[in-house]
């Protein structure tokens, strides 16, 4: 990379370099960076010259042979200036910029500054341009050394559900920035009432519509000068013709003052500006133009043009290519001056919270920086960070048998570092482990992000920390088991997805079908006695002979117990789960990664009152527990194991290790019961629905093709009973899907009756299988050690956790 930072910006015109990108070539030649302008007419741009700036001549287009010369141009260009980022500003460019930039490896960073017609369009030649234009985009645009910035987010949206771009790849900043010193906020004049439209003058900016406006509105003897400010644009093939705007000027419709080099002044001039375009705009310009010299604004329900106008209170929305609608709002402002001033000092406010061009700069620059960042590599100087979730750990209980020289490795961070608490939600209803593990994700508490079922994350669009460090510090992550996490990031080193959560896999064939075979084998288990396939048994073993057998011995062991003892099947997974993470991590040294690991919440939860560290008076029956056996003791040994083995990783990382919750000893032990068939006992009760998937334990989540039979198969499940006790509890509905959990407390004998309404099922005992006996609930305080902690708070928020990664990074 060289000293100074060279950027090349690839541009349509020189035009809309002056009149959009000004403000932004001079932030950057602030930085002391080299600033070199690609487009039509710039080596010869005097001015340009004079600011610093190398013009770099690009072909102009305007034809099917010159897009071929276009983009031999740019190729060029960019194989001749090397530039250490390239961005190229409007959809067109963009593309032609992605795919060569991708070609070479170069940091590029695309405006699209709105989708044009292409997008807006519902015939069926338009949604077949928009498929086959989506493949080339994706190709163009998703891969990890493209940034996409988006003037707004119907655009962003557009593009992702086309799978042409990724959430964490993109941005959103709205417009190209108005300057509020030029555009200042005037008084509304006086007098005859001056209605402006200026745009490129072809036919989707809603010319039309204006005129017929006008030409309504004079037929009732409104008096108003209809103004237009702009020129035809002939290389558009929809532009309207200098003879026909001639045409309306001279039958008086409107007044054309053609193109206008003094645009604040005219804007003082007018009462109200209306664009009525149907055209896909990233925000137009010379709206938020009008909107910070304090003018009303009437433009469309479109996307780019809704971003200006909140409905009602600086202007009005109209539906696009209706004139009559149009008249009528005009109309109705004109005769309420009242009103348009309030509305124009709305749009002032409107324009100096979220428009101003010192902002739009400032948001640019940093995601430059971001790139030169990644260019530079400067995190592989970063100490790596390792978050190592030991969910649910009781460190109270850990403690304890740390000091009777049990856990050496927990005795040693113990003493060299300080135990913080980490606080969560609330209401107890809010204490899953799935929920909290999100917040310290995303650094967002319940009430932000939202996600209340296991799997919900994938169908959300907030940060997780892979992608936010990958985005804004050009981090190289990885992960392994992050609970409810959804696979996000652009070019993880690897990701292993939870066995509950329904996302991709990074990594190769054996990593993708072992990670396959671990979520059907986990999920089977918790059935308490069926048995996976024999393909997943086959995986998990050459996995364990690839990842374990080698390297830790020991799981050999761990394997053959879990043979024969439900719970050190938890424990081989955890240590399966391990030596993949070391294995790839060693392999791969990832800036950041994450390993979640849950045995000992599956042992507490389900033996705590066998630990001799239990102080209570319950105590679990022989046929379930020996009472000799301390599986907890056990499980926290594994773990033992697990930090002594990960404290030996090269690179001295940071280890953030927590427990997300904790738990505690219930008063009351509850028998857990899980359906052994969800879809024939669905079946039975006469229950309508599309599929049935199960969760953890007790969980599982219906899907239904109506909301109707959603609401139908709640009353039918909120009818059954057991010896007079509500069978489902806690029931998610959704509309159409049902989280559903089976929350019967006690045993389930032999010839037990389930009731439900419009009949029973004579032995349920034959549609359950045990899972296990509640010993342990959820407490919402949890634990932290952070090795490279240096505050001097003792407890925290959970969702801080994040704010810490981040800030070593940052």
């Amino acid at each position: 990379m060289t000293q100074r930072p060279q950027v090349l910006m690839v541009l349509n015109d020189m035009a809309w370099f002056w009149s959009h990108r000004l403000p932004l070539a001079q932030g950057i030649l602030d930085k002391s960076w080299k600033l070199k302008v690609a487009t039509a007419g710039a080596s010869q741009d005097q001015k340009m010259k004079e600011m610093g700036v190398h013009g770099v001549e690009l072909v102009e287009h305007g034809h099917l042979l010159s897009e071929f010369a276009l983009i031999a141009s740019i190729f060029k260009t960019l194989r001749m200036h090397k530039p250490d980022i390239v961005h190229a500003i409007t959809l067109r460019h963009a593309f032609y910029t992605a795919l060569i930039s991708r070609l070479f490896g170069y940091n590029g960073i695309y405006t699209i500054a709105g989708l044009g017609s292409v997008f807006s369009s519902n015939t069926l030649k338009a949604h077949a341009i928009r498929f086959v234009l989506s493949l080339f985009f994706r190709l163009a645009f998703r891969h990890k050394k493209a940034r996409i910035i988006f003037q707004n987010p119907d655009d962003f949206k557009a593009m992702r559900d086309n799978h042409a771009v990724g959430s964490s790849q993109s941005t959103i900043i709205k417009s190209s920035g108005v300057d509020l010193s030029n555009f200042a906020f005037s008084n509304m004049p006086t007098g005859v009432p001056r209605i402006l439209f200026s745009s490129r003058l072809i036919k989707e900016k809603g010319l039309h519509e204006f005129v017929e406006a006008s030409r309504l509105l004079k037929a009732k003897g409104i008096d108003a000068k209809f103004e237009v400010a702009g020129m035809p644009y002939p290389k558009n093939p929809n532009s309207h013709s200098e003879s026909e705007v001639q045409a309306w000027h001279d039958e008086g419709l409107i007044h054309w003052h053609r193109q206008v080099s003094d645009m604040p002044n005219l804007m003082r001039e007018t009462t109200l500006f209306v664009l009525p375009s149907y055209y896909r705009e990233g925000v137009p310009k010379v709206v938020i133009e009008a909107m910070a010299s304090g003018r009303p604004i009437i433009t469309t329900d479109m996307p780019g043009c809704r971003e200006t106008v909140e409905d009602g209170v600086n202007g009005f929305l109209v539906l696009p290519k209706d004139a009559q609608s149009l008249a009528e709002k005009i109309e109705s402002l004109l005769a309420n001056r009242t009103l348009m001033e309030a509305m124009g000092k709305a749009s002032r406010a409107k324009a100096e919270k979220e428009f101003a061009v010192e902002k739009v700069v400032e948001e640019t620059l940093k995601i430059y920086d971001q790139a030169i960042e990644k260019r530079g590599g400067s995190m592989n100087a970063k100490q790596p960070v390792i978050l190592l979730g030991l969910n649910e750990v009781n460190f109270d209980m850990v403690h304890a048998y740390a000091d009777e020289g049990h856990l050496p490795h927990f005795k040693a961070l113990f003493d060299a570092h300080p135990v913080i608490e980490t606080t969560s939600e609330q209401s107890y209803e809010e204490l899953e482990p799935w929920i909290q593990w999100v917040s310290i994700q995303t650094g967002k508490p319940f009430s932000e992000h939202k996600i209340f079922r296991l799997g919900d994350m994938t169908d959300s669009n907030i940060p997780q920390l892979w992608e936010h460090l990958e985005n804004n510090y050009g981090a190289k992550v990885a992960a392994v088991s992050p609970m409810n996490a959804a696979n996000r990031a652009y070019d993880p080193a690897f990701f292993v997805p939870d066995p509950w959560t329904k996302t991709s896999v990074t990594g190769d064939a054996l990593v993708t079908n072992l990670t396959h075979a671990l979520a059907y084998a986990v999920n089977t288990n918790a059935t308490g006695g069926g048995k996976a396939k024999l393909v997943s048994y086959l995986f998990i073993l050459v996995g364990a002979l690839r990842y374990s057998v080698w390297k830790n011995p020991k799981i050999v062991l761990n394997i053959l117990k879990s043979l024969k003892t439900h719970y050190e099947r938890a424990i081989f997974l955890d240590q399966l789960l391990t030596d993949v993470f070391t294995s790839l991590w060693r392999k791969h040294r990832p800036d950041f990664s994450s390993l979640f690991l849950n045995s000992s919440a599956h042992i507490q939860h389900h033996y705590l009152f066998n630990s001799k560290h239990y102080k209570g008076a319950n105590k679990n029956p022989e046929w379930y527990m020996d009472g000799d056996n301390d599986p907890v003791l056990d499980a926290y040994k594994n773990y033992d194991d697990i930090v002594g083995r990960m404290m030996k990783l090269p690179d001295s990382p940071r280890f953030v290790i927590t427990t997300g919750l904790h738990q505690s000893p219930v008063g009351q032990p509850v028998f857990y019961w899980r359906l052994k068939n969800h879809a024939s006992f669905l079946d039975k009760l006469g229950v309508r629905y599309d599929s049935v998937l199960p969760r953890m334990s007790r969980d599982f989540l219906i899907e239904f093709a109506t909301e109707e039979d959603c609401k139908l198969g709640q009353i039918k499940l909120e009818s059954c009973t057991i010896q007079g006790k509500q069978a489902f509890g806690l029931m998610d509905n959704r509309g159409r899907s049902l989280f559903v959990t089976l929350s019967y407390p006690d045993e389930i004998k032999a010839g037990d009756i389930l009731d439900y309404e419009g009949g029973i099922i004579d032995n349920i005992y034959d549609e359950v299988g045990f899972v296990a006996i509640k010993n342990g609930e959820h407490d919402g305080k949890g634990y932290l050690i952070d090795t490279g902690y240096t505050s001097d708070e003792k407890t925290i928020q959970i969702t801080d956790i994040f704010h810490l990664i981040d800030s070593h990074f940052s």
